[in-house]
């Protein structure tokens, strides 16, 4: 009886399995693959779907899908991919226990949409954006960014051009490119050259500029079109920011001794005014109100109408209106000193708007004094003669007084207002 009862299950298990698999197989199959119309490349995940039903199915990697147990009828097959066109087969007549293959080939489709602008500021004080201005260059040039100099620890653009190819600093402030002094060499300031302080040549004292107002430097050593007229051996771009990225508060005290400031040095000194010791004078060089500023004065010349005699008496009146009492004298020299003073900083009130200001004043003197001999000789026989010897003592005080001035403003971060200003 128990023999009877396992048998019976068996069966019934057996049974079972041979129904599912009947029904597995009952019903209608389709199959395909769907290709690029234009390649012949298969399309790998397009959507397949037998309309107004829950059938379908995404292609493999090799663009073949398959739908089975579907109920024998006609249908319609949509196929569709992302930037094709979609695709219906209509009257697609799907048989019991017959597999139907429909392959599709889908036209590509041009999509379709608002044009996209994405807009970006270039970055100017980076290693990265120099080099590729060097790049671009038809200029031969060399420079150092904001970031490098930033990371040196120089305090103002004269030690920063120390580390630039080709350029040398003499007496720590002024440019020589490429072994040619200041007379061919020349500094612009954003593009702008820049008046030198200087009486006696035309170089600018580059320690003049903090660090932290550099955004970079830049030295070209050929000629191109856009640049000033005056280039000659070289120049030098210096470009500014008009305000610091953090607050920037700094002072700064120096002085220095030579051999000259000794006492037996004897300096000359002049009667001047009360602010020479800036390099302005206070009106008592001026040229008395007596003279025209806007007449050559001849002797040999009389205005019309005036007996040569008359002018010479009109000549010897200006001259005694001239002040006198100007006196030269012997002194030690005072040590020459420098001072410098920057402050900057920058605000941001909201996400739209920033804004900030920057000011810098450097002073510095330094006094010279040298002792030329000059002697005038002739020839006597066989022996040289001295005919004249002179030795003239030249004395001289210079001063450098710089004075900047930037601002800017900044909103919407599209929108950008700078303003400089700087004296020499």
């Amino acid at each position: 009886m128990t023999r009877m009862k396992h048998k019976l299950r068996s069966l019934l298990i057996i049974g079972n399995l041979l129904s599912a698999s009947i029904a597995w197989a009952t019903g209608a199959t389709v199959s395909g693959q769907i290709t690029d119309a234009l390649t012949g490349e298969p399309l790998i995940g397009a959507n397949v779907q037998l309309e107004n039903t829950t059938i379908g199915a995404a292609t493999d990697l090799d663009g073949r899908y398959f739908l089975r147990q579907i109920k024998p009828g006609t249908y319609t097959l949509i196929v569709s991919y992302i930037a094709y066109e979609p695709s219906r087969v209509a009257d697609v007549v799907l048989t019991q226990d017959i597999q139907k293959v429909v392959d599709v080939a889908l036209q590509q489709q041009v999509l379709t949409g608002k044009n996209v602008v994405v807009e970006a500021r270039v970055k100017t004080n980076t290693d990265a954006t120099l080099l590729l201005q060097q790049k671009n260059s038809l200029n031969a040039e060399d420079g150092i960014s904001a970031s490098q100099i930033s990371r040196s620890g120089d305090s103002n653009a004269a030690e920063a051009l120390k580390r630039v190819t080709g350029v040398s600093i003499t007496d720590g402030k002024y440019i020589t490119i490429r072994g040619l002094g200041d007379r061919y060499a020349n500094a612009v300031l954003n593009g702008n050259p820049i008046a030198s302080p200087e009486p006696d040549r035309k170089a600018v004292p580059l320690d003049m500029f903090p660090s932290a107002l550099l955004e970079s430097i830049t030295a070209l050593k050929t000629f191109t079109p856009d640049l000033p007229g005056i280039f000659a051996g070289g120049l030098v771009n210096i470009r500014t920011k008009a305000y610091p990225d953090n607050r920037v508060l700094n002072t700064s005290f120096t002085s220095k001794y030579r051999s000259i400031y000794s006492p037996a040095i004897r300096y000359l000194t002049a009667t001047g005014g009360k602010f020479d010791f800036f390099g302005y004078d206070d009106g008592s060089r001026q040229l008395p109100t007596d003279i025209p500023r806007d007449q050559m004065l001849n002797l040999w010349s009389p205005p019309t109408g005036m007996s040569y005699d008359a002018w010479r008496q009109q000549l010897a009146g200006y001259g005694k209106s001239f002040q006198r009492g100007f006196t030269m004298d012997r002194a030690k020299p005072g040590s020459p000193i420098g001072f410098g003073w920057n402050y900057g900083n920058k605000y941001n009130p909201t996400d739209d708007l920033e804004y900030g200001f920057f000011s810098n004043l450097n002073f510095g003197n330094d006094y010279d004094f040298r002792v030329e001999e000059r002697n005038n000789f002739a020839l006597s026989g066989q022996k040289l003669v001295t005919t004249h010897h002179a030795l003239n003592s030249k004395s001289s005080y210079k001063t450098n007084l710089g004075i900047g001035v930037s601002t800017g403003i900044k909103w919407n971060q599209n929108q950008k207002l700078k303003l400089f200003h700087f004296y020499t």
